[in-house]
């Protein structure tokens, strides 16, 4: 098995689950910093904002699976975040989604 770096602290058999391009980053030893993934993401939501622009003013055409694939790339940058944060953001969303209901249930 190959040195991990601690920076990203993921194993061999958690890079198989990393899409392509930071499994290429990882191979070629370039590390995947927060503020990196972040512009990344940041370049998703902007992406994002620009179809729902397009679709509420007609400014240019509108593209329903382009809007799908950038919600998706940014829902993959925030796992990729979350990992190189070190956070278990599976674990982190469940304990959120239970704060939320009992917030809710409160309310009423």
């Amino acid at each position: 098995m190959r040195q991990q770096s601690k920076t990203h602290g993921h194993h061999e058999d958690q890079q198989k689950d990393l899409p392509t391009s930071e499994k290429e980053s990882l191979r070629v030893r370039c590390e995947l910093t927060p503020e990196l993934v972040f512009l990344h993401l940041s370049e998703e939501v902007g992406e994002i904002a620009r179809q729902l622009v397009n679709k509420n003013l007609a400014i240019r055409e509108y593209d329903e699976g382009n809007l799908k694939e950038e919600i998706v790339q940014a829902m993959l940058d925030l796992f990729v975040l979350s990992e190189v944060n070190g956070i278990d953001l599976p674990t982190a969303l469940t304990g959120k989604i239970k704060e939320t209901a009992r917030r809710q249930r409160n309310l009423s």
